[in-house]
C-alpha cells in the first residue's frame, strides 16, 4: 500500500505542475478551472480504487496533504493557511472524506438491489475489511434502510434518422438526402424569388465546363427576353463583376 500511495503522490505532483501552467501567471484559466482539471485527473485516479481498500490513517493524511498543497498553489494561498478556510474558498473537501462518501454511496447502491443485498450482508461479516467498516458506518448513519425497487430499464432501441426521400409538390428521381436538400433549396428559391431575374455568375446555372461566352450569352438572352415581355421588377440579383 505504501508503494501505491507514493506513486499516487508523484503522479499528483506531476498533474499539479501541468495544472499550474494553465494559470499562466494570471493570464490563463481561472483557479477554479485549474482545480477542476486537477481533480478530474489526479483525484479521480486516487478515488477510483482507494475507497475500497484499507489504508492507514498516515497514508490518508499524506494524500490529503498533497491535495491541500494543490489547492493552496492553484489559489495562491500561503502554505501555512488553515485547512478549513482554504478548502472552503476552493469549494472542495478533503480527499479522505470524499473517498468515504464514495464508498458509502457504493454500499447504498448495492443495498438497493436484490443481488447486491446479499453482498452487503456478506461484507457486514467482514468487520476488519474496509468495506465491512463502511457497511457498519452506513447502518449506523441510516438504520433500517428499506430496499428501493428500481424501475426496470427498457432495452435500448436504436431509432434511425427520419429521412424524407419525397418532398410534397416535387417530383424526384434521386432518392438521397442530398437530392432532397437540393430540391428543397430550389423550391425555396422558386417561391421567394419568383418573377425576378436571377443571374448565376458562378456557373451554377449551367453545366460544369461552360465557357464565359456561353454564360454571357445566356444572361444576355434572358435579359432580352425579359425586357421584351414585361418591365423588369425593381429587385434584381445582378452580378457586378
Amino acid at each position: 500500500m505504501r508503494r501505491i500511495t507514493s506513486a499516487l503522490g508523484k503522479y499528483s505532483r506531476k498533474v499539479l505542475g501541468a495544472a499550474r501552467s494553465l494559470l499562466a501567471r494570471g493570464r490563463g484559466c481561472t483557479p477554479a478551472l485549474a482545480l477542476r482539471i486537477y481533480n478530474a485527473v489526479a483525484s479521480a485516479k486516487a478515488l477510483y480504487g482507494l475507497p475500497l481498500i484499507s489504508l492507514s490513517a498516515l497514508q490518508w493524511s499524506a494524500l490529503d496533504t498533497d491535495h491541500r498543497n494543490a489547492v493552496r498553489e492553484l489559489y495562491g494561498l500561503p502554505h501555512n493557511s488553515q485547512v478549513g478556510p482554504a478548502l472552503a474558498e476552493a469549494g472542495d473537501m478533503p480527499l479522505s472524506l470524499r473517498a468515504t462518501q464514495r464508498a458509502l454511496n457504493h454500499v447504498l447502491r448495492l443495498n438497493n438491489t436484490a443481488q447486491g443485498q446479499r453482498l452487503v450482508e456478506r461484507l457486514a461479516t467482514l468487520s476488519h475489511s474496509c468495506m465491512g467498516r463502511r457497511v457498519s458506518e452506513l447502518r449506523t448513519i441510516v438504520p433500517d434502510t428499506p430496499p428501493y425497487r428500481w424501475p426496470v430499464t427498457p432495452p435500448h432501441r436504436h431509432t434511425p434518422l427520419d429521412v424524407h426521400t419525397h418532398i410534397p409538390r416535387i417530383k424526384a428521381k434521386a432518392r438521397t438526402p442530398i437530392a432532397a436538400m437540393q430540391q428543397e433549396c430550389a423550391a425555396l428559391v422558386s417561391d421567394q424569388l419568383c418573377g425576378r431575374l436571377l443571374v448565376y455568375a458562378d456557373g451554377s446555372g449551367l453545366p460544369i465546363g461552360a465557357t464565359r461566352r456561353k454564360r454571357r450569352c445566356s444572361v444576355c438572352g434572358a435579359i432580352s427576353r425579359r425586357d421584351s415581355e414585361v418591365p423588369p421588377p425593381v429587385h434584381r440579383l445582378v452580378y457586378g463583376g
